[in-house]
């Protein structure tokens, strides 16, 4: 892909980090950690449904989708959002393609047409160009799920999307091993994020710190701070 041109796009970045600090779309807690569903302490939350509750995030955010289709050349005939999370923002950015819009369940319905791909024309998608739109990525499973069940409805995933992403290796991993290896290609990461934040004074430098050695051992920065892993019951 082309590199992202400065200025409009990079100016899009620090109103949607500086909102999202500001509503508690994001938020840090260095000394008391959030507890992920994976059981892992970290550092930060993104909550992207708080943000996208407000008309001008919206609008923030389908500019700088917008942005990154341009600036990467995306092919696109639809677009395709990850259910739940990926839709509204989905939708925004379908809206102003005037394209195609689909959603991806999680898995298929046990009844009805049992579809996984809602929205595609009864004939699938096959030959069609589809730009994968996600909320957050995190390890990446839900979205390369999403992009998988894509391309067994014959679509071919030619970039996903997302609002913000964590920036987790194993995210990147598993869109190399996809068909057609599309790239993952987040609006904000952790670095726009830690940038913004020490230059707004939203992130104390201290904090900052503590963000960046998250960032070099995600799932071992708790433990050796004093918070192991803690592992539901079966």
């Amino acid at each position: 892909m082309k590199s992202v041109p400065e200025g409009a796009l990079a100016e899009i970045r620090r109103e949607i980090i500086d909102m999202s600090l500001s509503v508690g779309a994001l938020a840090v807690s260095v000394e008391t950690p959030f507890l992920w569903a994976s059981g892992y302490r970290m550092p930060v939350y993104n909550d992207n449904r708080r943000l996208l509750s407000f008309p001008a995030a919206r609008q923030l955010v389908r500019d700088g989708f917008l942005e990154l289709i341009a600036s990467g050349a995306l092919a696109w005939d639809g677009i395709a959002g990850t259910a739940s999370a990926g839709i509204a923002p989905a939708t925004t950015l379908a809206d102003a393609l005037a394209a195609p819009l689909y959603y991806v369940r999680s898995g298929a319905k046990d009844h009805g047409m049992g579809r996984v791909v809602e929205g595609a024309p009864p004939e699938g998608l096959a030959g069609h160009r589809i730009v994968l739109v996600e909320d957050l990525v995190s390890a990446g499973g839900s979205s390369a799920h999403a992009a998988e069940a894509l391309a067994t409805a014959g679509a071919t995933v030619t970039a996903c999307l997302a609002l913000f992403s964590y920036g987790f290796a194993a995210a990147g991993e598993r869109f190399a091993a996809l068909p057609g290896a599309p790239p993952l290609v987040p609006l904000c990461t952790m670095s726009d994020l830690i940038a913004r934040g020490t230059t707004s004074g939203a992130i104390p430098e201290r904090d900052a710190r503590a963000l960046e050695e998250w960032i070099a051992d995600p799932f071992g920065w708790g433990a050796h701070r004093g918070w192991p892993r803690e592992l539901k019951e079966e």
